[in-house]
């Protein structure tokens, strides 16, 4: 803890510092959008009419624009995620979109009977 707050801390560490707490936001920022995305594609999928309360965005311009409002945010979240230049992130970013497409898949082909014994 008290190197935490030492003050004579070198420039180049404070730098260093600075900018991996910029790429952290960065891709927190990503991780928004990816979520935000598939919000918006779950609440067309699922025909919903309200998100937490308020109109969805399919409700409120149509499930075309909803859709292509979802893809854009996962356009630009791969965009920036790509400019980080650190596949290794690419690389779970990619991971958890593919589990999160799975499952929705997955979601929709069980059947109810099939809900009632995996409970």
């Amino acid at each position: 803890m008290a190197s935490a707050i030492r003050t004579d801390t070198p420039d180049s560490v404070v730098g260093s510092r600075n900018e991996l707490r910029a790429r952290q936001m960065r891709i927190a920022e990503i991780t928004e959008m990816i979520h935000v995305a598939s919000l918006i594609h779950d609440d067309v999928l699922d025909a919903a009419d309200t998100r937490r309360g308020m109109d969805s965005l399919n409700s409120a311009v149509g499930n075309k624009l909803a859709a292509l409002a979802g893809d854009f945010l996962l356009f630009r979240a791969f965009s920036a995620a790509g400019s980080l230049e650190n596949t290794e992130v690419v690389s779970l970013l990619a991971t958890a979109l593919n589990n999160l497409v799975t499952g929705e898949l997955m979601q929709m082909t069980v059947t109810p009977a099939q809900r009632c014994r995996e409970s």
